[in-house]
């Protein structure tokens, strides 16, 4: 899906999506733009959909600048946050919508083996790094890292290439790219086989009469 209205709200843009890929690709870009604004001193001060827009290729956040003996307080919990409203967009999108309202702090660690089952493999490790260690990776660092440990041979490889005007998009490409390499060779070895059986016929029928 390509979004093409201004100034819309990310509670409207995860209301119309809902493919896991999709999803993906918003709270990536999310992740990024809030990196951007972090690195400028600014935090968000409440962190909700309804507060976050997406206008002229990015997102804009309501937020404000901190005291710098609370920075590092304000950047666990916005990238928390963040984290949350993924969980708990997933949840909701796959059919678990009663478990949303018990998603929080307090009871992710209870709660997170009933929901593993709702969201991407990748993102279940960023879950278990932010909700369980108390890292503060940015989703999209996260999963360029994990990006870039499959490119070393350690799983299939998958890309961020720019393909919507919210954000990024994964694309399966080294997938396409084995399937193309298996299905060429095979075309020609099937098109042989069938040359030579003909052959044989032609050579059998000849022999014959």
């Amino acid at each position: 899906m390509v979004l093409k209205m201004k100034n819309t709200s990310l509670y409207s843009i995860i209301s119309y999506a809902n493919d896991s890929r999709e999803l993906q690709t918003y709270f990536y870009q999310l992740s990024s733009d809030m990196k951007d604004l972090h690195n400028k001193g600014i935090f968000i001060t409440d962190f909700q959909p309804s507060n976050i827009h997406y206008n002229d290729g990015g997102f804009s956040f309501l937020a404000e600048k901190v005291d710098d003996d609370k920075k590092s307080e304000v950047l666990l919990s916005n990238i928390y946050d963040c984290a949350l409203l993924m969980l708990k967009t997933y949840a909701y999108k796959n059919g678990i919508g009663d478990i949303v309202n018990k998603i929080s702090k307090d009871t992710i660690s209870n709660i997170f083996p009933e929901i593993q089952h709702v969201f991407l493999e990748e993102d279940g490790g960023y879950f278990k790094q932010i909700f369980e260690t108390g890292d503060t990776i940015y989703y999209h660092d996260y999963i360029n890292k994990y990006d870039q440990l499959l490119g070393e041979g350690k799983g299939e490889h998958k890309n961020f290439v720019k393909a919507t005007s919210v954000g990024s998009m994964l694309t399966e490409k080294d997938s396409i790219n084995k399937a193309a390499f298996i299905s060429v060779p095979a075309v020609f070895i099937m098109a042989g086989i069938l040359i030579i059986i003909m052959i044989l016929i032609y050579a059998l029928f000849i022999i014959k009469y």
